[in-house]
């Protein structure tokens, strides 16, 4: 039979390790990146307030406030992520979006959308970034990820739009 200070003992150890991994950290339901774009890094070839704006862009006859980036252009948003967090938008335009995430340390990208004349749906799991990790060393629910979005220049033209982008929890 197990003494109960040998239970009690292994009780503080586990709730210590749970909150060492962040597993208590408060964490945003949602985070809205297109109202949080005055305060992210932005950068382009050209006028940043014009290449990089929030905007009703209409892509087959369907207007929408979206975040439009000229491309090349760049934004980057300092961001708590939301538990098991995924990224939703739409895209519309003629541009490639790649977006990728850094901890300040390494950038890892997620994901490349060919914008086409439509908006199209855009669902990304993030889970591998915004979930407890048993290290004593990576701990993501620790750090003010960088989401950064790049708008690529293609044959098909220079404008991307996306559709209220925004983070939610899973």
């Amino acid at each position: 039979m197990l003494k109960r200070p040998i239970v009690i003992s292994g009780l503080i150890v586990a709730l210590a390790a749970l909150s060492a991994c962040g597993w208590t950290a408060d964490r945003p339901a949602e985070v809205d990146l297109l109202s949080l774009l005055p305060d992210a890094d932005r950068r382009s070839a050209g006028d940043v307030s014009r290449a990089i704006r929030a905007d009703v862009f209409v892509a087959d006859g369907d207007g929408r406030m979206a975040l439009v980036m000229e491309a090349p252009a760049r934004t980057t948003w300092s961001v708590q992520l939301p538990l098991h967090a995924r990224f939703q938008t739409a895209v519309a335009g003629s541009a490639r979006l790649r977006i990728g995430a850094s901890n300040g340390r390494t950038y890892q990208e997620i994901a490349q959308i060919d914008a086409t004349n439509e908006w199209t749906p855009v669902t990304i799991d993030l889970r591998e970034i915004s979930e407890v990790k048993w290290s004593l060393f990576y701990q993501p629910l620790r750090t003010d990820w960088r989401l950064i979005i790049n708008a690529d220049v293609t044959a098909a033209g220079t404008t991307a739009a996306l559709d209220r982008p925004h983070l939610t929890k899973s």
